[in-house]
């Protein structure tokens, strides 16, 4: 992820304060292998504090109408940005639902 891009696309926000970026990674499984693949992923600015991301936090999520409650698989501090980025993983039935999430997502970068 090219930080100071997504940062910027994002807008500044207050720059005397650190941020947090929540990072949604929609994954499905290969039809292959059955692993997960990554088949996108979103980013968008969170008015968590910094000291709330961890890895034992809920994070509620909306799209396309489903409410989902997720756990945090990477919470990653970036001190060169004063961002702090917390991930999480979907893991959707196919493919073709992932794409379908992609077009109505309203938080690309």
């Amino acid at each position: 992820m090219d930080l100071p891009s997504v940062l910027e696309s994002l807008g500044e926000g207050r720059p005397d304060e650190p941020a947090v970026i929540l990072r949604l990674r929609l994954m499905a499984a290969d039809e292959a292998t059955g692993e997960p693949r990554l088949v996108s992923s979103f980013v968008r600015r969170t008015s968590m504090p910094p000291v709330l991301a961890s890895p034992d936090i809920g994070i509620a999520l909306q799209l396309q109408g489903q409410r989902r409650v997720f756990k945090p698989t990477h919470v990653t501090w970036d001190e060169t940005h004063r961002v702090c980025i917390v991930e999480v993983e979907w893991l959707v039935a196919d493919a073709s639902v992932a794409e379908e999430l992609e077009e109505a997502a309203s938080w690309p970068a």
